[in-house]
């Protein structure tokens, strides 16, 4: 199954050896407020999907998804989390949902020593595909950043295991036509969690995976195995991302972070 092959993709390059990646974890995690004027505002994490800042040839998604929520107000943080594993070491081992857990812990450790992201500024993290599973990670943990209030998700890989609970709101931004993280199985395992806070689903008619992704005109498959397997879709739909990003300003405003100030700011 193509969604076991892109955990396994993400087990392998998590596991990578330091000396193929740079010097430190901080150098990929890359920064973007809305202005340079050292002004603490509410923020973002942003986790890319498995191939990491790339879409196919395209390394430029996150960033301009960086730059539509400094639009909403928000101070954006682009996680490369294949590059930062190796120098985590509690992302060294365990489930993929964990291992982006314990980066995204990492990177707002990194940003607070250089006087960011400061405690009182209400967050949330925003997950892409396989990078959707450390968002839904940090919605049920116990441990999560007192700060981060709320999680959303694109066409998210629902790897994590059974008897799931989050804590925290999530908006799942989900693609109806998605044929690698089909709506049914999402929906599935939604119903099946152990309860918890809601998980709003926003089904797109006709949005495949990748919905969002402007670059993927015309559309891209992918097969795995590479000649026997089912052929899967990764396409651009331009009203399906108006519709999502309309329903993630919405929810980053009513879980108050979007609009917000910082308690003490």
């Amino acid at each position: 199954m193509l969604r076991q092959a892109l955990a396994s993709v993400l087990v392998l390059l998590l596991s990578a050896s330091p000396g193929a990646f740079a010097q430190t974890a901080s150098a990929h995690y890359f920064w973007q407020p809305v202005r340079p004027d050292g002004v603490v505002r509410p923020w973002a994490v942003l986790l890319p999907g498995s191939g990491g800042l790339a879409i196919f040839d395209d390394d430029e998604h996150y960033f301009r998804a960086a730059l539509w929520l400094n639009g909403q107000g928000l101070d954006a943080l682009v996680v490369d989390y294949h590059g930062a594993a190796p120098y985590v070491p509690a992302a060294r081992e365990g489930a993929p949902g964990d291992r982006l857990a314990a980066i995204v812990a990492d990177a707002l450790q990194v940003q607070r020593a250089e006087g960011r992201i400061p405690p009182q500024c209400p967050g949330a993290v925003i997950g892409w595909s396989l990078g959707a599973s450390g968002a839904l990670t940090l919605a049920a943990s116990d441990s999560r950043d007192a700060a981060l209030k709320a999680v959303a998700v694109f066409y998210p890989a629902v790897v994590r295991a059974r008897d799931y609970r989050n804590a925290l709101p999530v908006l799942v931004l989900q693609g109806a036509a998605d044929n690698l993280m089909p709506e049914d199985e999402l929906r599935a395992f939604v119903a099946g969690r152990a309860g918890g806070a809601p998980i709003e689903i926003v089904a797109l008619e006709g949005a495949a995976h990748g919905f969002d992704v402007p670059s993927l005109v015309p559309p891209r498959e992918l097969r795995s195995p590479p000649l026997t397997g089912r052929p899967r879709t990764f396409a651009y739909n331009a009203e399906a991302t108006l519709a999502a990003r309309q329903a993630l300003e919405r929810f980053l405003k009513d879980q108050g972070i979007a609009g917000a100030a910082c308690a003490g700011g």
